[in-house]
């Protein structure tokens, strides 16, 4: 998985079509639409941390929509767990997840689930 430098970035079509989150699941209701997914990162140190996860919903929103993640699962080295996860840009067809640690955390897997929410 290729990583994407989040200063580049300047709009959704500079997100790359990269395979996360190809288990997207749509659920639409009430004029409300609800995407989910999930992502992977693996091998995140704090040389190279933040790991920049870019994710597509599939179908456009009519405006950007609300993310929100869930840590499913990590694979963490040592007695020190430090994991930070945040939904960073967003926009009415994709969004941009950093994964990050700092200090000596080795980040071997995590999964996390994802969904967004919108009109």
């Amino acid at each position: 998985m290729a990583d994407v430098n989040p200063n580049e970035i300047r709009s959704s079509k500079d997100v790359p079509n990269i395979p996360v989150g190809e288990s997207n699941r749509i659920v639409e209701a009430g004029g409300l639409t609800i995407r989910m997914g999930t992502i992977y990162a693996g091998g995140v140190t704090a040389a190279n941390s933040p790991r920049v996860i870019p994710v597509r919903f599939g179908k456009r929103f009519a405006s950007p929509p609300a993310v929100h993640l869930a840590v499913v699962s990590f694979d963490i080295s040592g007695s020190s767990h430090r994991l930070g996860m945040s939904v960073m840009e967003v926009y009415d067809d994709s969004c941009v997840i950093h994964v990050s640690t700092w200090a000596d955390t080795v980040i071997h897997g995590v999964w996390a689930n994802w969904m967004a929410i919108g009109g």
